[in-house]
């Protein structure tokens, strides 16, 4: 396996990553909300004359950062888990396995997301 092809990779890898994009954003975005809603349900209760709704939203758009920073690698880990799983229940796994594809490179193709976002997190961090 060339340079190239591992972080290029042909057809098949393209989709895979496509779906694993995809996914991953879908669960980021999830845990994202459910995690602001809880926080946001958090501060509420500590809600009175000098600590208002907008010193609350902003302090919530403050943190909000810190938490995509914990919640990406769970994140990661399902969306890793749903992706193979929706490759596998269309059947996509079982064609790429028969055209010659190795077990490996689908896998590298699956993470290649997980991979760039660990990436970025540990520059921003």
């Amino acid at each position: 396996m060339s340079f190239y092809n591992l972080f290029v990779g042909d057809t098949l890898d393209n989709l895979f990553s496509k779906y694993a994009w995809r996914f991953l954003f879908l669960t980021v975005g999830i845990f994202f909300l459910l995690d602001l809603i809880l926080s946001f349900l958090k501060e509420f209760e500590d809600l009175n004359d000098f600590y208002t709704i907008d010193k609350i939203f902003l302090f919530l758009s403050f943190s909000s950062l810190d938490s995509l920073f914990d919640i990406f690698p769970l994140s990661a880990i399902v969306s890793t888990i749903i992706c193979m799983g929706a490759i596998s229940d269309s059947g996509e796994l079982i064609a790429a396995r028969v055209s010659g594809k190795k077990l490996g490179t689908i896998i590298v193709a699956v993470l290649k997301p997980v991979f760039l976002g660990t990436i970025a997190m540990l520059i921003s961090w």
